[in-house]
């Protein structure tokens, strides 16, 4: 628990609380985000639950140096590329069990769906569900791997798109929100000799940056742009706190094409 106290505030005004589960200071390496938060929930993946990794911030506060890290020095690798290495080591030592792993990549801006592995420049997607499939996005791209190296290729392929969409919408890459998705399949003998299948979905999201209207210099455009990623994280935030109260009978999925990729 954090108490912060506004300098400006009245003195009767009592601080105001925050609680997280681990706090990380400069100190910290990768290795050790990894390790302690990451590898954990990684592992509760690859035994059959649904797991979300979610960078949130304002531009610059390090969401993407967490998700993806510095590529180009190993021991910089962010959350996604140690956690491609860790789902193939844990298939790797799984004797009871078959896996198959698939991978997707996509951009969202202004609730518009983008998808970085397409070989064509394919118009938007869109979201549809159905009774056995649930939330989907329509006609993206999913790449069968069968190691990390094919993975991350795959990975890089993504980004390099996303850099050509960024340069072609004149936008920094911190206006985008990035789905980076990991779909595993597994299948095991049950004791009636029939075969169990699990499908689940390791999902890394890299936010667009978070700024708030008062602290941006913006006009026109920029503050117009400011203004609608305000509004679509909005929906992320009432999501999370339905989720964490226990007591909402409604959770607001379809307010958002992010929230809606989470109810799947």
């Amino acid at each position: 628990m954090i108490n912060i106290k506004d300098p400006n505030s009245e003195e009767s005004e009592p601080p105001k609380q925050f609680s997280f589960d681990t706090v990380y200071d400069w100190n910290a390496s990768q290795r050790d985000l990894h390790d302690q938060t990451a590898q954990p929930l990684v592992q509760s993946a690859m035994q059959g639950y649904n797991v979300t990794f979610i960078a949130y911030g304002e531009t610059g506060a390090g969401k993407t140096h967490t998700i993806q890290g510095n590529l180009a020095e190993k021991e910089l690798d962010g959350i996604i590329p140690r956690a491609m290495k860790e789902v193939f080591k844990i298939i790797q030592n799984t004797t009871n069990k078959q896996y198959l792993v698939y991978c997707s990549f996509i951009s969202i801006y202004d609730e518009v769906i983008n998808d970085l592995l397409s070989s064509s420049s394919s118009p938007s997607l869109l979201l549809r569900e159905g009774i056995k499939l649930g939330v989907f996005v329509k006609g993206v791209t999913w790449s069968q791997v069968k190691n990390s190296e094919e993975m991350f290729k795959l990975y890089l392929k993504g980004l390099s798109s996303q850099s050509i969409l960024t340069s072609h919408m004149s936008r920094s890459r911190s206006r985008l929100a990035s789905v980076f998705n990991i779909r595993l399949e597994s299948f095991e003998l049950n004791t009636e000799g029939k075969t169990d299948i699990c499908v689940k979905n390791l999902l890394f999201i890299d936010l667009a940056g978070s700024e708030r209207k008062r602290k941006t210099a913006g006009q026109g455009d920029h503050l117009r742009e400011t203004t609608k990623i305000s509004l679509s994280l909005s929906p992320l935030a009432n999501v999370l706190s339905s989720l964490t109260n226990g007591k909402s009978k409604h959770i607001p999925y379809r307010d958002s094409k992010i929230t809606r990729i989470l109810q799947a």
